[in-house]
């Protein structure tokens, strides 16, 4: 990195600390040919769009929400090198402004061009055209930049400096970029192009960071409720009803932070409302019908001893907060990806999701209906070992894993799709090796009949049948 870099670099840090400086900075969006919309998620914040013509007619657009008062920016720079600043003023492009009700407005053309120094790339510039008012109503802006010729332009929109962790990660490419882009070299067109995927996996991975941080923002409110009113019962098993609204709570904090909903994003949302919503009520029929607390967790409580209070807070509500940002990963990928339109992963995630979650709903009401014989005095096993129950000795658990499968297998078509198999591989290792199965395997195998049941039922895939 260069000494000059370094300086930049520096600068941005002081300019997210100081409004003073951070006045003449702005957030760089890049546009090319392949990207000639771009979707920001609050335009009252100052950005710089760079983009470059080809020929009359091309557009470029940018949108963004503004509440109703916000400033209302537009302005069109120029790089001041040659060609820019010879063009023919009937050459310059031109901006307009569409407003939430439809009405266009023209960004007015200067008499006389205004020099701008940006200190951050430490490149100069013409303002060409300037507008600044205040927005009449709240909704969605657009910004519409078109040539009347070939060449270099910055457009900018909104006035408040407002800069993040991922610019900072960034910036030493940004600035190469934007100097080569404003110098007018021979290979400023490809820079350009390539500025807006040259950063991508860093900039993508900043955005899952981005949304896991407000998703974690969203759990810890929910874990501590859960904590007040556990600790208030002396009852933790209440924690288990806010296991499915963590995911709701993870879903709506990412994907609400998103400047448009992208179909993925609502198709997740769907996904994780449903689940969460049915296992929810399933775990809240199963509280109803419980004296006191669960067997895990008083177990605990007992083992615990004096230490309770704070093994609960930690193990119990902490954990759990961290284990739903672990599996929520999914989520996290989708609120960062902001690309529409659907592909075949959803399509194909969508039906493994339902089958896994057909599979746990039949599971669960198999079981009831067993308990309700018990009940009644017509049945006398012990254990529930017919239906799904007959090829599988947790079946709910093993619907619960491949539902979330499904629900990672929908995140696998967005950037960094990969990341989202942590979710439902971190969901299978803690149900099949942690805290599901062998939990209920230990508290089964003194029941009679369990043995048995045992030596002729797979404990989790079902497969075949072993002779007894």
């Amino acid at each position: 990195m260069s000494r000059n870099t370094r300086l930049a670099t520096l600068a941005m840090l002081v300019a997210m600390l100081a409004v003073p400086l951070a006045s003449t900075a702005h957030k760089p969006v890049f546009l090319s040919p392949s990207t000639t919309t771009k979707t920001v998620p609050d335009a009252s914040v100052s950005y710089a769009a760079y983009g470059t013509f080809r020929t009359s007619g091309d557009a470029y657009v940018v949108r963004g929400p503004l509440e109703a008062g916000d400033p209302l920016i537009g302005q069109i720079l120029l790089p001041d090198a040659e060609p820019e600043r010879s063009l023919d003023p009937d050459a310059l492009p031109t901006l307009t402004i569409t407003t939430p009700s439809g009405s266009t407005i023209r960004v007015p053309m200067l008499k006389q061009p205004t020099p701008f120094h940006e200190p951050i790339t430490q490149t100069d510039y013409l303002t060409i055209a300037n507008l600044e008012r205040s927005a009449d109503r709240a909704g969605t802006y657009t910004w519409r930049i078109t040539a009347n010729g070939p060449g270099r332009f910055v457009m900018v929109s909104g006035k408040t400096e407002k800069f993040g962790g991922k610019d900072v990660v960034t910036l030493p490419k940004v600035i190469s970029t934007v100097r080569t882009w404003a110098e007018g070299s021979k290979d400023a067109g490809a820079s350009s192009d390539a500025t807006s995927t040259s950063t991508g996996t860093v900039d993508r991975a900043a955005s899952v960071l981005s949304a896991a941080l407000r998703g974690a923002v969203a759990v810890a409110a929910m874990m501590l409720l859960a904590a007040v009113i556990g600790i208030a019962t002396r009852d933790n098993s209440y924690v288990d009803l806010f296991w499915g609204p963590n995911f709701v709570a993870i879903s709506i904090a990412c994907i609400s932070a998103m400047p448009e909903v992208t179909q993925r994003a609502w198709l997740m949302l769907a996904m994780v409302t449903l689940w969460a919503v049915r296992l929810t009520w399933h775990l809240g029929r199963r509280k109803r019908g419980m004296h006191g607390e669960d067997f895990r967790y008083a177990q605990w409580r007992e083992q615990w001893g004096r230490m309770w209070l704070v093994r609960s807070l930690l193990q119990v509500y902490a954990l759990q907060g961290v284990l739903a940002l672990i599996v929520g990963t999914p989520i996290l990928v989708v609120a960062a990806d902001w690309s529409g339109g659907m592909d075949g992963w959803m399509v194909i995630g969508a039906c493994v999701w339902l089958f896994g979650l057909v599979i746990e709903m039949v599971a669960d009401a198999q079981v009831a209906r067993f308990v309700a014989r018990r009940a009644a005095g017509t049945e006398h096993q012990r254990m529930c070992t017919t239906g799904l129950w007959s090829i599988s000795r947790h079946p709910n658990y093993l619907g619960e894993v491949i539902a979330w499968w499904g629900i990672g297998i929908v995140a696998a078509g967005a950037e960094l799709g990969w990341a989202a198999l942590i979710g439902p591989a971190a969901i299978t290792l803690l149900i099949r090796f942690v805290s599901g199965v062998p939990m209920l395997e230990a508290a089964w195998k003194d029941r009679e009949g369990f043995d048995e049941w045992a030596a002729r039922t797979p404990v989790f895939l079902p497969l075949p049948r072993r002779r007894r």
